[in-house]
């Protein structure tokens, strides 16, 4: 919290922004600002983002990832869960970030996706 309470004290001492908007931001929409506002260099008045970034966790990417491979293929849920040997519950559950998956359900979707492991945890 200190590293929030000085960026926004540096933030609104550039006069880019009143001191009680700042002030009345949520902590991490003044970080996400002031990142964003730094790498694009903006140094305009609009301090305000509607919607701060979301990181993904790893679930979340492998499931979209396994989402978007599969339709690549042409594969439904039904027939990736029958070549790779898991169930469609399971495999509809891994593909809404709902169940975790092993490393070797992982290798074996891999395999029948045809691409490396690699390729389904990439952001």
């Amino acid at each position: 919290m200190k590293f929030l309470e000085r960026e926004a004290a540096v933030f609104s001492a550039s006069k880019e922004v009143p001191h009680e908007a700042v002030t009345r931001m949520p902590h991490r929409e003044i970080l996400y600002t002031i990142l964003y506002r730094r790498t694009m260099g903006i140094r305009t008045c609009c301090w305000h983002m509607s919607a701060p970034f979301k990181f993904l966790t790893a679930r979340e990417r492998f499931a979209r990832n396994l989402r978007e491979w599969r339709s690549k293929r042409g594969l439904s849920q039904e027939a990736l869960a029958a070549e790779s040997g898991l169930s469609r519950v399971f495999l509809s559950r891994v593909e809404t970030a709902a169940a975790t998956v092993s490393l070797d359900n992982v290798e074996k979707l891999a395999h029948v996706l045809g691409i490396d492991i690699v390729d389904l945890l990439l952001p």
